[in-house]
């Protein structure tokens, strides 16, 4: 099944209406949430969900 342009730009549009900073991640965003998680000083954080959605589940 294949979208087309306009339903993809819906989509797109969709999900950012639910977002609540209005845009998408950066790569930059969620790799430093992964770097800081590797790290000794979060050794102490275990089986925790770390919603980095900027906002959409809230």
């Amino acid at each position: 099944m294949e979208n087309s342009g306009s339903e993809g730009k819906e989509l797109v549009t969709g999900v950012l209406s639910k977002i609540t900073v209005g845009r998408m991640g950066e790569t930059k965003e969620i790799s430093s949430l992964v770097a800081f998680l590797c790290l000794p000083a979060a050794s102490y954080i275990t089986g925790q969900i770390i919603c980095a959605d900027g906002g959409y589940t809230s």
